[in-house]
């Protein structure tokens, strides 16, 4: 038989033995706690930096898509500044202070800009083909006209803009006009009847040879040619005929008119995301190719959003770059740089 000693230990732990198996745990759920809120965060970051991809891609993908159709674009110039005074205000979007269109380099390369001979725009203004329109009159002729539509890219503020604390506050605009006849070929159509049929057909949206209803269109332009000669617009009235100042319901100066089923007053804000602009971090890509001047009219220029083109009309190069931060505060904040070439053929 066995005898209990007082020298027997007794079972269960000793107080210090409890105080540090209870740290352990707390440590240790400290650490499961934080691998998963870490691994929360890294999800909602890649999520974040995947939906900032998707749109910026997207984005450019349908201007690079517009720009294949490109006809004619305008520079900085005193004709091509007098086109983009032709286009209607558009007061829910005003373009941010700095706005400048590119100015062409007929050689040399897409690169960053030298001091005295800046290139690079963060405005956008080009034509674009629309569509052909073919008409058989009732003589039996058929007449083929090309109409064309202005499109422009712009930034807007949004919000309390640009700040050094957030760096974002800009919104991408695109602004397009109603359709627009070629005033040459109008001109072709020399046989009075068949060109008040074709020009009533124009103004109606009337099928087409192929059985096509286009949008109906009233303003014939002569592509290319200066706005202030007379001439350069007209308009059909709905009889057919040709008036060369603008009647009503248009302004009693000639100017395009806005297509707000192809506009857009920003394509990015309602999305969570903006333009990155100047105070975002150098590694965005802020001002790759424009001279950054945080002091341009008071909002900055390039910001995130620059085009540059290069070479003849023949085979203009058109760079479009864009670099898009989201608008969240929590966390890392996702952004992508992105950019690519257009060969555009005038004419």
């Amino acid at each position: 038989m066995r005898i209990e000693t007082a020298n027997s230990r007794e079972d269960g732990f000793t107080m210090i033995e409890m105080v540090i198996a209870t740290m352990m745990l707390l440590v240790l759920s400290f650490l499961v706690t934080s691998m998963i809120m870490s691994g929360n965060a890294a999800q909602k970051y890649a999520d974040r930096l995947g939906r900032v991809t998707e749109i910026t891609q997207e984005i450019l993908d349908d201007m690079s898509y517009e720009l294949q159709e490109a006809v004619r674009l305008f520079e900085d110039t005193m004709q091509g500044n007098a086109y983009l005074a032709r286009l209607q205000p558009w007061p829910e979007a005003p373009p941010i202070a700095s706005s400048r269109m590119p100015r062409f380099k007929v050689s040399g390369i897409l690169d960053k800009d030298l001091a005295g001979t800046e290139a690079t725009g963060n405005d956008f203004l080009f034509v674009r083909h629309a569509w052909v329109d073919t008409f058989v009159c009732t003589s039996g002729n058929a007449y083929s006209l090309d109409v064309y539509r202005l499109v422009r890219y712009y930034m807007k503020t949004e919000g309390a803009g640009p700040t050094s604390a957030y760096p974002f506050g800009l919104n991408l605009v695109k602004w397009t006009s109603e359709p627009a006849v070629s005033g040459a070929q109008v001109d072709k159509v020399t046989d009075p009847v068949d060109q008040a049929e074709v020009l009533k057909h124009l103004h109606d949206g009337s099928l087409d040879a192929e059985g096509v209803s286009h949008t109906p269109l009233n303003l014939v332009w002569m592509l290319g040619q200066d706005p202030t000669t007379a001439g350069t617009f007209r308009q059909i009235l709905p009889g057919g005929t040709l008036a060369l100042a603008p009647a009503p319901p248009r302004t009693t100066v000639w100017e395009f008119e806005r297509d707000d089923r192809l506009s857009s007053p920003g394509l990015l804000f309602y999305r969570h995301h903006s333009i990155a602009t100047n105070y975002s971090q150098a590694n965005k890509g802020v001002a790759r190719f424009g001279i950054r001047n945080d002091l341009f009219n008071g909002i900055g220029f390039p910001h995130g959003l620059e085009f540059q083109v290069v070479g003849s009309a023949a085979a203009r190069k058109v760079l479009l770059h864009m670099t898009t931060v989201s608008t969240n505060v929590n966390g890392m904040r996702a952004f992508y740089d992105s950019q690519t070439i257009v060969v555009v053929r005038e004419g």
